[in-house]
Parts: C-alpha cells; sequence; structure tokens
C-alpha cells in the first residue's frame, strides 16, 4: 500500500474517533501536515458569524500567537476570497501569494506578519470547507522555508481528505443542532412552567415583570405601549393585535430572547382573559342598559349603588373602533373620578328616555 494511502486510511479512522469540532479540526490539520511534504503550516479558519469573520481555530506546525489575532472579512485576502468565492486557490509563486493578500487590512497584516516571522511565503493554497451548500471554514497550507511550489497533486490529496473530513464534520454539525434544539426546547419549558406559575400566584402582569428581572439580571425590563428604538422590544400579542411590548434595555441571547418570548406569551394569555371577562360585562351592560330604555325600568341594582348616590354614566353610541382599546383609554381618565361611573357601549338607538338615567 502507497504511503499516502495508509496516511488517508489512519486519517478516516481518526475522525471515525473524533467527538466535537475541535478534535475533529485538529484531526484534519495534522492529516494534512503529513501527507503534504514540506508544509510548514496547516491552517483552518472558521468564520465567525456574531462578529462577521475568520479566525484561526486550529493550526499545525509554527504557529504563533499573533496569527490567532488576525480576523479576515468575507473577501479580504487568501482565506476571505476562498470563502466568499467558495473557490480553491493554488498560488505557487511568492508574487502570487502577495497579490492575492493585497487587499490585508493594516491591522491583520502587522498580525500576519508577526506570525510569520517576517519570513516569505513561497507557495500556499487555500481549500473552502463547504457543508450542506455553506462555506463554514477554509483549510490552507503554506512554505516558508521550502522554495518548491505545491502541486495539484497535493491539492488532490488533500482533497480526498477532506471527503473524510467532511463526513465527520456534518454528524458533528447535525448533533449540535440536535442538541441544540433539545437544550432550546428544555428551556422554553422551564420558561413557560415559571411564569405559569407567576400567573397562579397572582394573575397580575407586574408579578411576571418582576419574575422575569430575576432572570435577566443584566439589563433593565418593563412594559411599554410601544416598541423603543434601540432596545430590544418583544410584542405581547392578544386579540390579534400588538398593545403593549416588554422593552429590554439589552440585546439578549437565546436563553434571555425565550424567557422574553414566554414571558409575553403568559402577559398575552392573561390580557386575553382580562380582556373577555370585559367584552362580557360591556355586552350584559348594554343589553340591561336596551332594556331599560325600551321598558322604561330603571333597576338600582344594575347600577350598583343605592339611590342617594350619584352616579356618571358614559354611553357610546355606535362606536365603530376598538371597543376594549377604547374602554381601557376611558379607565385611566375616570380613574380620580369622585362619583362612580359605568360605561356602555350601546348600538341601539335612544332618544329622551336615556335622559331619565343619570
Amino acid at each position: 500500500m502507497l504511503n499516502h494511502e495508509t496516511l488517508l486510511l489512519d486519517a478516516s479512522r481518526a475522525f471515525l474517533k473524533a467527538q466535537g469540532m475541535n478534535e475533529i479540526l485538529s484531526v484534519l490539520t495534522r492529516s494534512v501536515a503529513a501527507l503534504v511534504k514540506d508544509a510548514d503550516m496547516v491552517l483552518v479558519y472558521t468564520y465567525d458569524h456574531d462578529k462577521q469573520v475568520l479566525q484561526l481555530t486550529r493550526g499545525e506546525g509554527d504557529i504563533s500567537h499573533q496569527l490567532y489575532q488576525v480576523a479576515f472579512c468575507p473577501g479580504e485576502s487568501i482565506t476571505g476570497f476562498v470563502y466568499m468565492n467558495q473557490t480553491t486557490m493554488l498560488l505557487r509563486q511568492p508574487s502570487d501569494v502577495e497579490q492575492a493578500m493585497a487587499n490585508m487590512s493594516a491591522s491583520n497584516r502587522l498580525s500576519y506578519l508577526a506570525g510569520v516571522s517576517h519570513q516569505t511565503v513561497h507557495s500556499s493554497f487555500s481549500i473552502p470547507i463547504i457543508i450542506n451548500d455553506s462555506c463554514i471554514a477554509t483549510l490552507t497550507a503554506n512554505r516558508l522555508t521550502h522554495p518548491t511550489p505545491f502541486t495539484e497533486k497535493d491539492l488532490e490529496l488533500v482533497m480526498e481528505l477532506l471527503d473524510y473530513a467532511k463526513f465527520a464534520l456534518e454528524k458533528e454539525i447535525q448533533m449540535q443542532h440536535a442538541t441544540f434544539v433539545i437544550n432550546d426546547y428544555q428551556i422554553k419549558v422551564e420558561a413557560k412552567r415559571y411564569f405559569q406559575q407567576a400567573l397562579s400566584e397572582s394573575g397580575d402582569a407586574d408579578h411576571v415583570v418582576r419574575l422575569l428581572r430575576r432572570r435577566l439580571p443584566n439589563g433593565s425590563v418593563y412594559l411599554s405601549e410601544h416598541p423603543i428604538h434601540q432596545h430590544h422590544s418583544t410584542p405581547i400579542r392578544f386579540h390579534q393585535q400588538h398593545t403593549e411590548w416588554l422593552v429590554y434595555t439589552n440585546q439578549p441571547h437565546q436563553t434571555e430572547a425565550i424567557y422574553l418570548e414566554e414571558a409575553a406569551s403568559a402577559i398575552g394569555l392573561l390580557r386575553t382573559f382580562e380582556y373577555q371577562k370585559i367584552e362580557e360585562d360591556l355586552l350584559k351592560d348594554e343589553k340591561e342598559f336596551a332594556d331599560s330604555l325600551e321598558n322604561h325600568h330603571y333597576d338600582l341594582a344594575f347600577w350598583d349603588m343605592p339611590s342617594n348616590t350619584p352616579v356618571v354614566c358614559l354611553v357610546m353610541c355606535g362606536s365603530k373602533g376598538n371597543q376594549l382599546k377604547e374602554y381601557q383609554t376611558l379607565q385611566k381618565l375616570f380613574v380620580d373620578l369622585q362619583h362612580r361611573w359605568k360605561l356602555i357601549f350601546y348600538k341601539g338607538s335612544y332618544q329622551q328616555n336615556a335622559e331619565n338615567i343619570r
């Protein structure tokens, strides 16, 4: 068996045993260094979606700590170009390497030159690592001490090796996704129970917000009638509307976002029950009011007060707006009213009979 076939077989076995992304990439860099003769550096740059840059994750050879400070944007230098275009580059001459790195930022160039001890890169190749049509990383090999350029044969061997690595990486990504989904589900269930308990204890939105604050210790959270610019605002949905928002002064991470969503769902459920009760009461009052007008029957029990108590009755006829929103607004206007009052939405017509009710 040829030497490279033995190395590939050993690498395939190592990939099967590897656990976790870091271990898989370590097997990859070691195997490339063993497979490609005189490769002084083998580097894997992975893409950080939060920072939107490519950074060195694993390396084999004389790897200086300065190289870990390099952060390539998509399209920048060899690594960024290969990542963005998902195409392999084989650079045989130092001039080709330098030209491909010409758009490197000043800060990255300083770190890169320090990382290679200001040596000339005689030859280099870079290959995109593509999983499910998405480039997740790039694999680069450099020759600094040997002027002999890499060949197409070197690329073929590395591409064959990458087939084994991609199989291991696909399985790991699937496992990570499954773990992520399970963890999210468990957090979601925990959060739902947490706020359901809050509702059962008090049935109060303010209590839900107080408990939410315990889970969001790094920022302030409060109820608002409007989303707040530059703050994370989670809508509270009920009756197919967004009339309240949970505003968080920080940008939440995944767990915090789940707790915000579940708290909003709990308050939305509470508001739904509250407004359902209001709707039922308004409908009942409208029917009794209509009966009073039609039959001239003014039941003091309907007004819930003795005959000598002043009362203000506000009747809204033919309202076409959001009655629940109007009711809520009027409640705020009347909160300091000394007289007792009753609000009735009335779809019928009334004339002077209504003057008898005061």
